[in-house]
């Protein structure tokens, strides 16, 4: 016999089973998943604002295959889009230098259901990850590039959001200060 435990992660349900075996957690759907299941029947168009940085990754892989690509926030809007199809609007909420925005954009634009209104450009500094793996499971990680933090004025005009999902790579994308904000309006 064990007792369940239950907590709260960024965007994760966690079940942790305890038992005579030790633990084992289970992993469920992210909480957002639970909350379109139950909007499922909502007739008016959802509203989801992805904040966090798209960096530029250069990956070195460990057969000295060189790689680049854009990662963080652009996975999570896709999958979003991907996820309330025609139900929704994603957001994603972003700065990037302008020799990243036309490649980015191309990438945004495939989905039809993703609002690119505010990413902006203005400030002409984005954020740039080099990874280098040694071997398949040990890899070297290096950020060269800091887009600007995501401010209060960067989300005007979200606040009737039904979902914030942030995606920073540290605290820095998006501050305490911004979420705060969040909260309070």
């Amino acid at each position: 016999p064990g007792s369940v435990r239950r907590s709260f992660l960024p965007g994760r349900l966690i079940s942790v089973q305890l038992g005579r075996f030790g633990v084992k957690p289970r992993i469920r759907a992210p909480l957002f998943l639970h909350c379109l299941r139950w909007r499922r029947n909502v007739t008016r168009e959802l509203k989801i604002a992805v904040l966090g940085p798209i960096p530029r990754d250069t990956v070195v892989t460990h057969q000295q295959e060189v790689l680049e690509k854009y990662g963080g926030a652009l996975y999570t809007a896709v999958a979003m889009a991907a996820l309330v199809e025609e139900r929704g609007r994603v957001i994603p909420v972003t700065h990037m230098r302008p020799a990243d925005a036309q490649r980015i954009s191309a990438s945004l634009a495939r989905y039809g259901n993703i609002d690119q209104s505010h990413v902006f450009v203005q400030a002409d500094r984005g954020d740039v990850v080099s990874l280098t793996y040694l071997d398949q499971n040990t890899r070297v990680e290096r950020q060269t590039g800091f887009m600007p933090p995501i401010e209060p004025r960067d989300i005007a005009g979200l606040l009737d959001a039904d979902a914030f999902v942030c995606v920073p790579i540290s605290d820095y994308e998006v501050p305490y200060a911004t979420l705060a904000y969040i909260k309070q309006n």
